[in-house]
């Protein structure tokens, strides 16, 4: 199976996540209207609580959807260079004068090159064995992707508070959950940021692989 199947179908499967979560996000709305209307204070509070508790779920679920978008995408570019290589070793040839098995070659690109989660660092790498100007012009989607990898790194590292580079990037005062299931403000799209971002995401990753295959075989 290829690096691009393998991926479309990780995008697929955060795909059913993100329903899930907004399967628990109507859920929540429903009991908090019940909870508003309710009289007696004992019942009250339990609808209150379970309000509280889809709430929780819709947003751990809706986090998690975001989280495999970028785990996705990361996969498939060592995914992809991996495949890259395997098919075209003379790419790995001529940058180190060295030949091997897929997994030594992978090995030597993850210790001299690092790792593919830094966006700048896995341009580079694509450069060095497939084409430098490989990324000209833009990837369609590429701003999704640096929205989504700071949208990951908010949610992990900061709590799911707006960091300011969060806030810089996405340009929302929104934590990242709320901006997740807002309305897509860069155009009239239906949906949700979540679902704009993973149909860019998706373009990215289809651009990406058309141009790796395209280069001219070193």
């Amino acid at each position: 199976m290829s690096a691009l199947s393998r991926c479309e179908g990780r995008l697929n499967a955060t795909e059913l996540v993100w329903e899930w979560a907004q399967e628990a996000r109507i859920e929540a709305r429903l009991v908090g209207v019940l909870a508003a209307a309710e009289i007696d204070p004992q019942r009250k509070a339990q609808l209150e609580q379970e309000r509280d508790v889809e709430t929780s779920r819709a947003d751990a679920l809706a986090e998690s959807a975001l989280v495999r978008v970028v785990t996705a995408w990361e996969v498939f570019l060592r995914d992809l260079i991996e495949e890259y290589l395997t098919k075209r070793p003379q790419a790995f040839q001529n940058a180190w004068g060295l030949t091997g098995s897929a997994d030594r070659m992978m090995a030597i690109v993850d210790k001299k090159h690092g790792a593919f989660q830094d966006p700048g660092n896995a341009r580079k790498i694509f450069k060095t064995y497939v084409a430098k100007k490989l990324f000209e012009p833009e990837l369609a989607g590429w701003a999704a992707v640096l929205a989504a990898l700071e949208c990951r790194h908010a949610i992990i590292h900061a709590g799911g508070t707006a960091t300011i580079r969060f806030q810089e990037v996405v340009k929302t005062a929104l934590p990242p959950r709320d901006w997740l299931h807002s309305k897509p403000q860069t155009a009239p799209l239906p949906g949700t940021e979540f679902e704009r971002v993973l149909g860019e995401v998706r373009s990215a990753v289809t651009q990406l692989d058309e141009r790796v295959w395209k280069t001219q075989a070193p």
